[in-house]
């Protein structure tokens, strides 16, 4: 029961994200040069252990939320964090 409510928050979450979605672009974020990159790379490093097998996702959430403190309009990434802290 636990996991189906933090699933749908989350779903709510990413569907209001969606709905305001600000994509991870460079070309969105250039007077933020250096944060962005900081973020970019926060975001690869989840990225890399949410898609391992067997998939880390304690570690990915934790690299996701850098990312989310830098642009928490991204409804990828706030699906990505959600669809993690599901699996916890």
């Amino acid at each position: 029961m636990k996991k189906f409510i933090v699933s749908l928050l989350f779903s709510a979450l990413a569907l209001n994200a969606w709905l305001q979605d600000v994509p991870f672009d460079k070309a969105l974020f250039k007077e933020r040069k250096e944060e962005f990159k900081v973020a970019e790379e926060a975001l690869e490093t989840g990225d890399m252990h949410y898609m391992n097998f067997p998939a880390d996702y304690q570690t990915a959430v934790t690299y996701y939320l850098k990312a989310n403190a830098f642009n928490p309009n991204s409804g990828d990434l706030n699906y990505k964090i959600g669809m993690c802290l599901s699996e916890f």
